[in-house]
């Protein structure tokens, strides 16, 4: 397995970031889903420093800039807080338009247009005004970040159970990731687990080459992310995109290692692992390389054999896990829910065959949250599919995508701070929402927060078994 781990950062040394919001005004968010998104704007305009730049964008049946890309200073946070104010419910939902008017004001950008960018696109329903096909909306989204100066991350973020969640997945282009927000209340944790990794962005066109050294074969890199075979089960080129800093990610391969005719002395070399990405927090191109050897001797011991590194097991069984909630959706959209749930149950009992680790009790709870969602056809199509569609990226990717605080294996400390200070936050409100009472003592507190020191590079770290 190979690891990588990304440095930790603070919010006073970290890039400057662009966010282009993309909300659905059309008149099913018409109440408490479009207070609580126009809250969680608000919350997100709070967390941005000077340096930042906000833009938001509405769409019903038509398309409206509420505020074009502006910094975070003062004055631009007034700004944002009168286009939230204004923004009221219409009518359809022109998904398409509303998401490439998104791009189009990052393309359009003449300062700054290098730094990072991301468009937060939120829907409550299907797309039935514009592009509707998923298709023709992925082309056309393909086509317009092409143009682009620089990379731009989508995520999207589906509410209720009345949402295209293939669509949004398709959508989430560029490092983004799909949430599924089933309830209202979860819609500010969801965009806060977002923020919290967007203001925390260590590396970019993080680029992994992994090559097999002295007669050793790679059968397979079990991995989501794209991979190129340069040189036939002897060298893989695997593109991780961007790391948020506090994370990891972990390639687990499958390798043959040739027998020997004779023991080898020292240690063997096994594999080499090459890291090329953009440091974001120092703007400059970095690499770094790593060999890994191991012992050939003329026999191993019981303990040799019998040995499995825990982390290894770990992180085979997250691969079992989303591979298996791929499958059962699959399986869903055939209709075949029996099925869906027999694959979740095997792998599931698998993962009870290991040591309970955090990661094991979270991917277990995952397959047997996913798995109530194929008891019917109405279940599986209201939630079922969503959640799995969901929980399964987030395992694959490594990266949180979700509001609850339950399942935060993957969340960065970056992204945990910012869930509780959108809490204290929310709990602010709500006291200032009851009705005023006398009180002989008052207390204070201080923040809970300690700081993140910083680091200033990514470091490759080797940890292998071969059986």
């Amino acid at each position: 397995m190979v690891s990588l781990q990304a440095p930790q950062t603070n919010q006073e040394s970290r890039a400057p970031v662009d966010i282009v919001a993309v909300i659905d005004r059309s008149g099913s968010m018409q109440g408490q889903k479009l207070d609580l998104v126009k809250q969680s704007l608000g919350f997100v305009q709070r967390q941005l420093l000077p340096q930042d730049r906000l833009c938001i964008v509405t769409y019903d049946n038509h398309v409206r800039t509420e505020l074009a890309l502006t910094n975070m200073d003062p004055k631009g946070k007034e700004s944002a807080k009168a286009a939230v104010a204004a923004i009221r419910p219409g009518g359809s939902t022109n998904l398409s338009g509303g998401l490439l008017r998104g791009i189009e004001e990052i393309a359009a950008r003449t300062e700054g247009a290098e730094r990072p960018a991301s468009v937060l696109l939120f829907t409550d329903g299907l797309a039935n005004c514009g592009i509707r096909n998923t298709s023709e909306i992925v082309a056309a989204e393909e086509n317009s970040l092409a143009v682009l100066n620089s990379a731009a991350s989508i995520f999207t973020f589906g509410f209720g159970h009345d949402h295209n969640d293939s669509m949004l997945q398709a959508l989430a282009l560029g490092g983004g990731l799909y949430y599924f927000i089933e309830n209202a209340e979860k819609i500010p944790h969801a965009f806060a687990d977002c923020l919290g990794g967007l203001l925390s962005l260590a590396t970019q066109n993080t680029q992994v080459t992994i090559t097999a050294k002295n007669g050793t074969r790679i059968e397979k890199v079990h991995s989501k992310r794209p991979c190129t075979e340069s040189r036939p089960s002897e060298q893989f080129v695997v593109e991780l995109g961007d790391m948020y800093c506090d994370e990891s990610r972990d390639l687990v391969l499958t390798v043959r290692v040739p027998a020997l005719t004779e023991p080898q002395a020292g240690d063997w070399e096994l594999l080499t692992c090459g890291i090329k990405y953009f440091n974001v927090l120092d703007t400059s191109p970095e690499e770094a390389q790593t060999t890994l050897t191991i012992e050939r001797p003329a026999e191993c011991s019981q303990a040799d054999l019998d040995f499995e590194d825990e982390i290894v097991a770990e992180h085979w069984c997250r691969v079992e896990a989303a591979r298996a909630l791929a499958e059962a959706n699959e399986l869903g959209r055939q209709g075949k829910y029996a099925r869906s749930q027999e694959v979740l149950d095997g792998v599931y009992s698998q993962l009870q065959q290991y040591k309970t680790t955090p990661l094991l009790s979270q991917l277990s709870a995952d397959l047997m949250e996913c798995r109530g969602g194929y008891d019917s056809e109405s279940t599986y199509h209201q939630w079922g599919c969503k959640m799995t569609s969901n929980r399964c990226e987030e395992n694959f990717m490594q990266r949180s995508c979700q509001g609850s605080a339950s399942k935060a294996y993957f969340r960065t400390p970056m992204k945990r701070m910012m869930l509780e200070s959108l809490d204290e936050s929310l709990d602010e409100q709500l006291e200032c929402a009851q009705p005023a009472s006398i009180s002989t003592n008052t207390t204070g507190s201080l923040s809970k927060y300690n700081s993140i020191h910083a680091e200033k590079s990514v470091q490759a770290k080797k940890g292998c078994v071969v059986c």
